[in-house]
This record gives C-alpha cells, sequence and structure tokens, in this order.
C-alpha cells in the first residue's frame, strides 16, 4: 500500500510504493522544494503529506497497469545511445578514475547500437558489435566493452526501461600477449633516468613488490627504524603487511623521512601533500625507457615541416628522408610496461633467482599461490635455457652436424691439425688401415656403444677422488694404448713434436674443470661413442656425477700428451721390429 514519509536530511517528502517489477520502491515526490528543518513544513502551498500520499499511490496504480498490459512500458523510447549518457550522468561521477569515460564514449557513441531501444537490443546485436571491434582493438579491450554493455542493459533492466535481459554473448578469446616486465640489465639504467624527485617511489615499488597505491597512502609512522620494516596498512584485500627494508632501500627511506608533510612519498608539488591516485606513472616509467634504450624499436620522423613522413625501424641509424631528403630524427619507442607491472617485475626476478614460490607469496601479499604463479613471467630465453639444460643432461649431439672447423689442436710449431692427425703416423696409418676388418668384428663392435652412449643405473662404487663432491666417483683405472681403436685416421698434416692443447680446451674458462662428453667430443673432433668407449676402457680418466660422465681438463691434457707421444714413438718401435738380427735366415 503507497504511504508518505518526511525525510530531513533531504528536506523533502518521499512515497513508497510497488513499482513496475513487483518491488518496493521510494522517490522523492517531484514539485517541491527542499525545507531546512527537522519538521515538516505547515505553509500555504507546501507540500503535505496527504498530498505525498496521493502521488506515491498514482504511482502504484501506473505500475501495477503496467504490469497487467494496460499501459506501456516507461521509457520505452529510451535508445542505447541515451543510456550511454544516463549511466555516465548518474553513475560515472562516483567513479574513482574518469581514463575510461573517453575509451567508452568513443566506441559506444554512434555505434550500431546507438539507435535501438533498450528493448530492442537482443543477443545477436551485441554478438555482432563486438565480433566487428575485434579486428580493431585487443581481445581486453573487447571485453571490457561487453562488460559495459550488459551493465547497461541490467541497468535498463532495473529501471523498467525493458522487460527483459539480453542473454549474455561469449566472451571473446583474449590475445596472447607477452608477460611485459624489466629485466635484470634493464632495471638500473631505467631508474637512473627518472627524475630524483620520484625515483624513491619507484625504488620502494620493485624492490617489495608494492601495488599502486600502496606505498601513496604510506606514512612516516609506518616506518619502524629500530628494525628496519616497512608496514602497508592499506592493501587490496584489506590486511595489514609488514616487509623488511633491504640495505639498498634503507638510504631512499631516510631521505623520504625528511621530506614535509605526514605522507612517506609526497607529491613534490604539493608541499608534502597526497600523490594524486590518479597520477601518470605509466608515462613517467616509459619516458625513462626511451631515454635509457630499453625500447622495441624507433620512430623516424622527417625533421622536415609538413613532410609527414614517419616509419618503425629496428635501429636508430641516422637516415634520410626518402620523400624530401631532409634529415630523419629517431624516437625510441619503450615497450607497454606499466607502473603496476613493476610489481610483476619483483615476482619474476624473484623466481628467476630460485627463490621459493612461498616466500614469493608473501612478499607479494597473495592469499593464494596460485595467484603468484600469473606473476612469474616465462619468456623464451628461459624456455631455450630449460631445454639446453635437458639436452646437456642427456648429453645429445646435433644429428647430421659436423664438427667445426675453428676446433683443431695448436701444435707449438704453430701449424695446425686435426685431433686424428696426433693419434697417427705415416707407418701407423697403413697399421690402422690393416685394422678396419678388426673394428667391424662382433667383440670390438660390442666395446664401442652407439651414439647414444652407455649410462650405466647406478653409478661407480670407487671411492671418491680428492676435489670432488660427494656423489662424484672415479672411473676405471688409466690405460693407454698406442693407436687410438674406433678413431677414423685423417688426411690432415703431421704434427711435430710437442704440447698440444686442441682450441675448444683454450676458449673454456678456467671455471669449466669439468667437462662434458659432448664437450670432449667436440675438442677431439670425434662422436660421443668414440668418448664413450674411451672411458670404458679406461684410456681416458673420467669421473662420476650421478650417472654422467664428466672429464677434467687436466685429465684430457694429459690424454693428448699421452697420445702424442706414442704417435712420435711408434714408427721406432715399428722399424726395431721389422730389422733382422745377423745370421737370421
Amino acid at each position: 500500500m503507497a504511504s508518505a514519509f518526511w525525510y530531513a536530511a533531504k528536506g523533502k517528502w518521499y512515497g513508497r510504493y510497488i513499482d513496475v517489477k513487483g518491488r518496493h520502491a521510494q522517490a522523492p515526490v517531484p514539485g517541491q522544494r527542499k525545507h531546512v528543518g527537522p519538521k515538516a513544513p505547515t505553509a500555504r502551498g507546501s507540500m503535505t503529506e496527504k498530498l505525498a500520499e496521493e502521488w506515491a499511490a498514482g504511482q502504484e496504480g501506473k505500475a501495477e497497469a503496467q504490469r497487467n498490459g494496460a499501459l506501456p512500458m516507461p521509457e520505452e523510447n529510451q535508445t542505447f545511445d541515451w543510456m550511454v549518457s544516463f549511466h555516465a550522468r548518474v553513475y560515472g561521477v562516483n567513479l574513482k578514475s574518469h581514463k575510461a569515460d573517453s575509451f567508452y564514449e568513443k566506441h559506444l557513441r554512434d555505434c550500431s547500437l546507438s539507435r535501438l531501444t533498450m528493448r530492442e537490443v537482443k543477443l545477436h546485436h551485441v554478438r555482432e558489435y563486438l565480433e566487428g571491434k575485434k579486428a580493431e582493438l585487443s581481445g581486453e579491450s573487447v571485453r571490457k566493452l561487453r562488460v559495459r554493455i550488459y551493465q547497461l542493459i541490467a541497468l535498463a533492466a532495473e529501471k523498467g526501461y525493458c522487460a527483459h535481459h539480453v542473454k549474455r554473448a561469449p566472451r571473446p578469446d583474449l590475445d596472447e600477449q607477452p608477460d611485459e616486465y624489466l629485466r635484470f640489465e634493464e632495471v638500473v639504467p631505467t631508474f637512473e633516468q627518472l627524475l630524483p624527485k620520484h625515483r624513491g617511489l619507484f625504488w620502494t615499488v620493485i624492490l617489495l613488490g608494492f601495488r599502486r597505491q600502496e606505498p601513496l597512502w604510506m606514512l612516516k609512522t609506518d616506518v619502524n627504524v629500530a628494525e628496519r620494516t616497512l608496514l602497508a596498512r592499506k592493501t587490496k584485500n584489506g590486511k595489514k603487511k609488514t616487509l623488511p627494508i633491504p640495505p639498498p632501500l634503507w638510504p631512499v627511506i631516510q631521505e623520504a623521512l625528511k621530506t614535509p608533510g605526514p605522507y612517506l612519498f609526497p607529491d613534490p608539488s604539493k608541499d608534502g601533500g597526497q600523490y594524486n591516485l590518479e597520477s601518470d606513472f605509466d608515462r613517467r616509467l616509459r619516458a625513462a625507457m626511451a631515454r635509457a634504450g630499453v625500447v622495441k624499436a624507433y620512430r623516424h620522423v622527417c625533421r622536415r615541416k609538413g613532410c609527414g613522413f614517419k616509419e618503425e625501424r629496428p635501429t636508430d641509424v641516422e637516415a634520410r628522408c626518402p620523400r624530401c631528403d631532409y634529415r630523419l630524427s629517431a624516437y625510441g619507442i619503450p615497450r607497454h610496461v606499466r607502473f603496476h607491472d613493476l610489481r610483476h617485475t619483483t615476482g619474476t626476478l624473484l623466481a628467476k633467482l630460485k627463490v621459493p614460490i612461498e616466500v614469493i607469496s608473501t612478499i607479494l601479499g597473495h592469499a593464494d599461490i596460485a595467484m603468484t604463479r600469473r606473476y612469474l613471467g616465462v619468456d623464451l630465453d628461459d624456455m631455450r635455457e630449460g631445454l639446453e639444460r635437458l639436452t646437456d643432461r642427456l648429453e645429445l649431439g646435433v644429428p647430421g652436424e659436423a664438427p667445426p672447423e675453428s676446433i683443431q689442436v695448436h701444435a707449438a710449431t704453430g701449424t695446425t691439425a686435426q685431433f686424428a692427425t696426433l693419434m697417427l703416423s705415416a707407418s701407423e696409418g697403413t697399421q690402422m688401415e690393416a685394422r678396419d676388418s678388426e673394428f667391424t668384428s662382433v667383440e670390438s663392435r660390442a666395446s664401442v656403444v652407439g651414439a647414444r652412449g652407455f649410462e650405466p643405473p647406478t653409478p661407480c662404487a670407487q671411492g671418491n677422488r680428492a676435489g670432488f663432491a660427494t656423489g662424484v666417483h672415479q672411473g676405471p683405472p688409466q690405460r693407454f694404448s698406442s693407436g687410438m681403436r674406433g678413431v677414423r685416421k685423417s688426411t690432415g698434416d703431421r704434427e711435430t713434436p710437442g704440447r698440444a692443447t686442441p682450441f675448444a680446451l683454450l676458449m673454456l674458462s678456467a671455471s669449466d674443470r669439468l667437462l662434458t662428453v659432448k664437450q670432449v667430443a667436440a675438442a677431439l673432433q670425434v662422436c660421443t661413442a668414440t668418448v664413450y668407449a674411451l672411458c670404458k676402457r679406461g684410456e681416458l680418466a673420467h669421473s662420476r656425477v650421478l650417472d654422467s660422465i664428466r672429464v677434467e681438463r687436466a685429465d684430457l691434457e694429459a690424454f693428448l700428451d699421452r697420445a702424442r707421444f706414442e704417435a712420435s714413438r711408434a714408427p721406432a718401435e715399428n722399424r726395431a721390429t721389422t730389422a733382422k738380427p745377423e745370421g737370421e735366415e
């Protein structure tokens, strides 16, 4: 039943009634002026309680007739374009940010839905409109338009401008965009290009992983000087979090404590006042990236007024305009890294440093670790490194790839020759050709393993070697025989006596003390199967790390010295055995 009441705070009479959807509603009675005071006005010509009740009863009767079909639905002629304006006028003023207003005005005004009334908007209209926007906008922007359209439809149904809810169109697929964050080598150059008055805020965000507004609300009382911690009071989930201040960040916090005003990071232009929560930190960050050279391309623009030539190029090499032959100015185009992506950078760089995900989740303030995984960016370099570690662990070579020509042996005389040339003298080469049939015998084939090598399921049970960590076992005892089995003869020049060191060993750093089978094979210019066979026969000293074979640099160089020595001694032994003693027939 309709009724009326005096709303003292508003100074007006309000009526209660049942609206067109059968729900209780209340609204101010039109045609009255605001009255200041706790009591209702009594002067002549003023709105009285009886008149307010009559207005409420009329509204309730009209709504009942509309529900029964005797009267048309209210505001049936309101169009989608009018609804966009109504939403912006009534609800847009309460929004915290108005950055997206121009976006919605551009794409929802004068579109294919604008001429339709809210009762005429159907599912196929919304679907056709969104499909047309896919070619123009990104997937995320199309999703934002979809959400706003259904907000307008729901608002129209709530106000009674349409008596139905449009079935929701399927969510458009998001374009797969790589996660944007700053790499290790990009952080310091970028932050050095920031203005000094903003540098402390940016360093705090990237080192502690704060969200956008968390440091802007921090007070100087939130800093615990004794324990060197920082308290974030206003967080997304409403829970306070305390983070330790890293030593490099402590001087920045000390400088922030000296600024005027209660805020830890005040706006320099407001003399201690708070930053505007809508400050364009994204523009400042990307400008610093462009000055630091952290860009994805360069935009070359003609310097001649009125020419209008512009083109994106991968480098900033000085060039001339193809139209007027004027010099082109190159401007860096930074990657689309937002201020909020500094938080993503914190999580990603911590993950690359192998910090446990539980610690990262606590620093970022996530209640669920599944949310933290969204911030752990993985790029092509990470995947490439992982796959290379897998192939190195399996000790796989590249099928069909010949050994590089640069991997040769540098003799004392300065000449170069392949590894097999050191092992064979002229006379020894003939003997090796005679032994080809021996290499193809069943016994020899059993000793030369296949391309993937042999890997026993358990490590050797030998004692630990001096200088090796636990789990690294010594291989079979060293043994060397003249004439390497399984090494093909090379037609290169003979090597003169002297110590020879493979070029690949010279290129390795001193820290690479343990070489993989793949590295040894590349240094010797043989296949990995030959290296496995040498290790199995005990001719090449090696060690085992779990179930993988590793060879020390010193052992490989000693193996080369022995091979050269045996190669130089073999001709003399052959001459001694072929010479007959006097008197022997």
